[in-house]
């Protein structure tokens, strides 16, 4: 996992990516969950967000997704409701493990309770989600070679065999009260 941290006056945002274990290891995956929510999760005293994105290599229904809500993460694209184009999300059109659809690339997100008493600083909610990705890209005959070409009746030349994910965000501007000028952007 890849962590940035950065602060917001008295309080910390933590942005993570990461690439969990794939294929048939669900235990793996909770163990990794377990040490990236740990060192989210570190310091903060209740107060600031952090964000893990990034493949998941679960989907739906599973112990992962489980595991990450007991510990109070939530799934932007659940929160926000979505059911884009009917797919239900799915960000990996074709599983190379189990050959169906899923939606395996997941934002989870938590930030401080909003509550008048608590002295958070600020709260991050997830604002609008979108998949990018889905557009097949041009390519020319012979450009990729025969076995790419191959699984082109099956899955269309897009950038990534996953599409992305963005998510937008709002937040509240009581940190601003013990920071430096952050611009309206943030």
């Amino acid at each position: 996992a890849l962590v940035v941290v950065l602060p917001l006056g008295r309080c910390k945002l933590r942005i993570t990516t990461s690439h969990l274990e794939s294929m048939d290891n669900a235990a793996t995956r909770v163990s990794q969950l377990a040490r990236i929510f740990a060192v989210l999760s570190e310091d903060d005293h209740g107060e600031g967000a952090s964000i893990l994105a990034g493949d998941m290599n679960f989907d739906d229904g599973s112990d992962e997704e489980a595991f990450a809500r007991q510990l109070g993460f939530q799934d932007c694209w659940r929160v926000l409701e979505h059911d884009d184009e009917g797919d239900g999300g799915c960000t990996m059109p074709f599983d190379d493990f189990s050959g169906k659809s899923s939606r395996i690339d997941r934002i989870f997100l938590i930030s401080a309770p909003e509550a008048p008493e608590a002295d958070a600083g600020f709260r991050l909610v997830p604002s609008d989600m979108r998949i990018i990705g889905r557009t097949p890209l041009a390519v020319q005959e012979g450009q990729l070679g025969t076995a790419v070409e191959a699984v082109q009746e099956k899955l269309p030349s897009t950038p990534s065999d996953h599409f992305g994910l963005v998510c937008d965000f709002a937040i509240t501007k009581s940190f601003l009260e013990t920071s430096e000028a952050i611009p309206e952007e943030a």
